[in-house]
């Protein structure tokens, strides 16, 4: 517009601009992209106007605090921006500041200027007076691009998960902009020659739409990048899409809702999101790198609290693509049409209750597809036992098809069709398979359940025959005592088994763990809060025993646990109803989910006790347990001050055979002695390293105001906790030195488990 005034102005006065000055209002905050200031004053100049900057401030930090990081990462703003502003001084007439230090602002919360409210000098002042020291001398955070996979597939928009959305990638959404809790999920991509479609599942605990503002509904936003070209502004081929939990549509631009469709399934407080996005900037194809990004928006009582997002945390996504992260198309074969979803039939689904004659065996069939191979095995079925038949030949020719993951291994899939009337499920195996001599794993596909076993399942077990079964079956309440029926309730039970010749074999192989994933549908109840469903492992004499790993998982709708023996399983929803945690209600969730798993119990049936001390040996016995510790059992003699008897022996013997139990000089452990935060936080690194969780610790602590108190032994604890996000601290300190409460050690081991 200023250029057309001009123009008009100039044919009708030679030489003179109508228009001969810009003022550029420069209200930022420090998740300004600097490159957009740049290039609208480059647009300005262009014009033949003079520049003059006006009103300057960066907001950083809240409620009149700032951190100290926060601080540098404004310095490092003002610096880049008085380094552009000095490229440009020849078209700048002045830059004023918006007031005179943090006190006097008008927005003095949010200390947007070179001086505190002390008048004394931030390191915004020294950024503004040489820039290029104060870059140089400074080194902003950076945080690496989340990167996903998009399978080749194409799924029918519906708002459930279809089945193959199966073993597409995962994208966590957890990385809040906003607050530090609140609504999170998970999503999934696919694509196909024209389109990429998205499955979102968010985990909420209130819907909330009151709010006539779109971004303040709870909903779900998905930002592309066709080309991935990571600019600071939008493209042509960019768009940001929006959609709330009601399946009501926005878009920015609005050009890009052509072709998008969407369909969402509500289920308790929890939503599923499931959307097409037509791909018209770019020809797909694999290994295309598209630049995206998902975020869940959590509304509650007519306002939006939290915003989590798989990569971005600035928030500037709807105007600057270069905060995207990277998802690449994959999985595309030259010779095959994507998956469909099939077409459901109203054929019957085997719910007759007549009993099944022999079958004629069906014959077996070797699939490859995106570096799987999927066996579809000789099939018999007897009287409610069906059988499926892997042979040495054949699983050699889907090893020879296969490739190795990233991991290294082989993923060999054997899909056993359901059928009619079937309580038992058995793969029959070449033993030799499951020696260990080669690095793969199974995936066993039944209706009763999907196990993944690794090849050396069966290493070190000798007198078997040359075939073992793998057995997945049904188990009837009725074969259970009453009071485990009363415990279990209608939930599936499954019992697992190795058969070799006519013999179970009592399979137990702590170098070799399982993983089961049972089909399972939540009542709403069971949906308003998912972590609630455990997994119990039932002995031989019906005692029963929680799997604090198992749990619900809601894209492939199933309870997946991993386990080290076979035995029967059983899955129940387990709410405790501790009286005393209204003055914790950040940490009742925790508390409740870590409850529900015996992993730490209440003081009394009725209470917790939340604000009681945590005592050492207490809190290593929680960490054994989330974790799931194992031992040799050949440790060595333990502490002096720690006796047999006591109740913490067991967990404390692994904790010090793993070294994460040190004890002190003179040999005692101290088991009584209050834990404080930062010894918890050595425990649990030290716990975290010996479960072979592969994290690394990098960066600062600055952000804390009280970083200098943390003792030297726990300062790379500390880091590591903070940058996983097990520890937060409280009102910006990360208070080392004070005494671990229950409440604050169960939201510790919450964490944990969810990591």
């Amino acid at each position: 517009m200023v250029k057309e005034i001009n123009d008009k102005y100039a044919l009708e006065h030679p030489g003179k601009l109508l228009i001969d000055g810009v003022g550029m209002q420069a209200h930022y905050n420090i998740n300004t992209n600097p490159e957009n200031v740049k290039l609208s004053l480059e647009k300005f100049i262009s014009l033949g106007a003079e520049i003059s900057i006006t009103e300057l401030d960066i907001m950083a930090g809240s409620d009149s605090k700032i951190t100290e990081q926060q601080a540098n990462a404004q310095g490092y703003l003002y610096a880049q921006l008085f380094k552009i502003y000095k490229t440009h001084a020849a078209n700048i007439s002045h830059v004023t500041f918006w007031g005179l230090n943090d006190g006097t602002s008008w927005r003095a919360s949010q200390n947007p200027l070179l001086f505190d409210s002390n008048l004394k000098a931030k390191p915004a002042y020294y950024g503004v007076i040489d820039p290029d020291k104060f870059i140089a001398d400074h080194t902003p955070d950076v945080v690496d691009a989340n990167q996903s996979t998009a399978k080749y597939a194409t799924p029918v928009v519906d708002g459930t998960a279809d089945a193959v959305w199966g073993d597409a990638a995962q994208m966590p959404i957890n990385r809040y902009q906003m607050a530090w809790q609140g609504a999170n999920g998970v999503a999934k991509a696919l694509w196909d020659d024209e389109n990429l479609y998205l499955l979102v599942q968010v985990n909420d605990t209130q819907l909330n739409k009151s709010n006539v503002n779109e971004y303040e509904q709870d909903s779900i936003e998905i930002f592309l990048d066709q080309n991935n070209a990571k600019t600071s502004f939008y493209q042509i081929d960019d768009g940001q899409y929006r959609v709330n939990y009601d399946n009501e549509t926005s878009f920015n631009p609005i050009s890009i809702a052509a072709g998008f469709e969407s369909a969402t399934h509500i289920f308790g407080t929890n939503y599923t999101v499931e959307v097409k996005i037509p791909l018209h900037g770019i020809t797909p194809d694999d290994d295309t790198k598209l630049g995206f990004d998902v975020q869940i928006n959590d509304a509650k009582d007519g306002s939006r609290q939290s915003v989590a997002a798989w990569n971005d945390t600035t928030g500037t996504g709807y105007m600057d693509t270069s905060v995207y992260g990277v998802l690449t198309l994959m999985g595309k074969s030259t010779d095959t049409e994507p998956t469909p979803t099939p077409t459901p039939t109203n054929e019957p689904t085997g719910n007759s209750n007549s009993v099944s004659a022999v079958t004629t065996p069906q014959p077996v069939a070797i699939a490859y597809k995106d570096g799987v191979v999927t066996i579809t095995p000789e099939v018999k079925s007897d009287k409610g036992r069906v059988i499926g038949t892997i042979s040495s030949d054949n699983l050699k020719k889907a090893l020879e098809q296969a490739t190795a993951a990233a991991n290294g291994k082989k993923q060999i899939v054997i899909e056993v069709p359901k059928q009619t009337d079937a309580k038992v499920y058995d793969i029959q195996l070449p033993t030799q398979s499951l020696m260990g001599k080669e690095n793969f794993e199974l995936l066993l596909k039944t209706e009763n359940a999907t196990i993944q076993i690794p090849s050396n399942m069966l290493s070190g077990v000798k007198d078997l025959a040359e075939q073992v079964s793998i057995r997945i079956s049904k188990v009837s309440a009725d074969s259970l005592s009453a009071a485990t029926r009363n415990f279990i309730g209608n939930h599936p039970v499954i019992d697992l088994s190795v058969i070799s010749g006519d013999r179970v074999i009592p399979w137990n192989n702590p170098n070799a763990p399982v993983t089961v994933s049972i089909p399972y549908t939540p009542t709403a109840e069971e949906l308003s809060n998912p972590d609630l469903i455990v997994v119990w492992y039932i002995d031989d004499k019906g005692n029963v025993a929680p799997v604090p790993n198992g749990r619900y998982d809601a894209g492939t709708q199933t309870v997946v646990f991993q386990t080290t023996h076979f035995s029967i399983y059983a899955l129940t929803f387990v709410k405790k109803n501790f009286g005393d945690l209204q003055s914790v209600s950040w940490a009742k969730q925790a508390i409740d989910v870590m409850a529900a798993r015996d992993v730490i119990q209440g003081t009394s049936m009725n209470n917790f006790s939340p604000a009681d001390s945590m005592k050492r040996a207490d809190f290593i016995a929680l960490l054994v347990r989330v974790l799931e510790l194992k031992g040799t059992g050949k440790s060595a003699a333990l502490f002096s001050d720690v006796q047999k008897t006591d109740y913490y022996y067991d967990e404390l013997v692994i904790a010090k055979e793993l070294g994460i139990a040190t004890g002190f000089e003179d040999d005692t452990f101290r088991p009584n002695i209050e834990v404080s935060r930062q010894d918890m936080m050595v425990l649990t690194a030290r716990a975290l390293a010996a479960s072979g969780q592969q994290i690394k610790a990098s960066g600062t602590l600055n952000a804390y105001l009280d970083e200098a108190s943390i003792s030297s032994y726990a300062k790379d604890s500390a880091l590591l906790l903070v940058k996983f996000g097990v520890v937060n601290g409280k009102n910006d300190r990360i208070a080392p030195n004070d005494t671990l409460t229950r409440a604050e050690a169960a939201v510790i081991l919450y964490r944990i488990w969810k990591l």
